[in-house]
């Protein structure tokens, strides 16, 4: 048995920098798996870039929380058609207590969570690797339904659905001080015994843009900001003592389309 590591990057699509970032980290990176937020501002952008380059594994990012202050996201789906997914003004929620402030209609999710999909895969073009979830999948409010919706996804499209595949998480370096990235990842990647485990990223460029997004929570801001930490990602995704490190370690970078889904 050898160590197989997915290299995920999340929120495709929620900013041009981001975009950038997930480009470079694909082509000058580890990063070999990247899901598309549908309702995003430059989503459309991301699936582009994801036609133009088929050997990416690009998957959905399925989403019900905009979590960022004054950058707000409407769902796919005309929001009075998923009423119980939105606020008053139709926007997705900031944070998950107000999502499950009061009770989903689980056919709502499961239909907005399909279009979603639906417009990155066959509106827009997108070969779909995997589908996986922003934020929230469920688990921790108690909630399977939630889950069990994101499985009917997956299942839907015949793509895995993250982190419900047997893989391992690896640990993550989200909070991690911007100037020790490098080294907790390269601790992490050291811990890995034989087997599939993945490692999920948040990626930008540090630029006005990036240093424009503030949580709608002020307990979630890591600190010197978003742009710092997701730059620093980046940053450590493209570090050639990182990539040393994989390869005396053996191992082997998969992606999504490498696995197939136990579901």
């Amino acid at each position: 048995m050898d160590i197989r590591l997915i290299v995920r990057g999340d929120d495709f699509g929620i900013t041009h920098s981001c975009n950038l970032a997930i480009e470079s980290c694909f082509n000058s990176g580890i990063l070999t798996s990247a899901a598309i937020i549908a309702p995003s501002p430059w989503a459309q952008e991301a699936a582009a870039m994801a036609k133009s380059r088929p050997e990416w594994c690009v998957g959905a990012h399925l989403t019900t929380l905009g979590e960022w202050r004054g950058y707000r996201l409407r769902p796919v789906l005309p929001y009075d058609k998923v009423s119980t997914l939105v606020d008053e003004n139709g926007f997705l929620y900031q944070a998950p207590a107000d999502l499950f402030a009061a009770p989903i209609d689980f056919d709502q999710l499961e239909r907005e969570f399909m279009a979603q999909a639906d417009l990155i895969a066959n509106r827009w073009g997108v070969n779909l690797g995997y589908v996986d979830y922003h934020y929230v999948n469920g688990r921790s409010q108690g909630l399977p339904e939630y889950e069990q919706v994101l499985k009917r996804v997956a299942k839907a499209y015949g793509v895995p659905l993250s982190g419900y595949e047997d893989e391992r998480r690896m640990q993550s370096i989200y909070k991690t001080d911007a100037d020790k990235k490098v080294a907790v990842f390269i601790d992490g990647l050291e811990k890995l015994d034989a087997g599939v485990w993945y490692t999920v990223h948040h990626l930008l460029q540090d630029d006005p843009e990036a240093r424009a997004l503030k949580y709608g929570d002020p307990k979630d801001e890591t600190p010197g900001g978003t742009a710092l930490h997701r730059s620093a990602e980046a940053a450590t995704l493209k570090d050639p003592s990182v990539r040393r490190r994989i390869d005396e370690l053996g191992i082997k970078l998969i992606s999504y389309r490498d696995i197939k889904s136990v579901l």
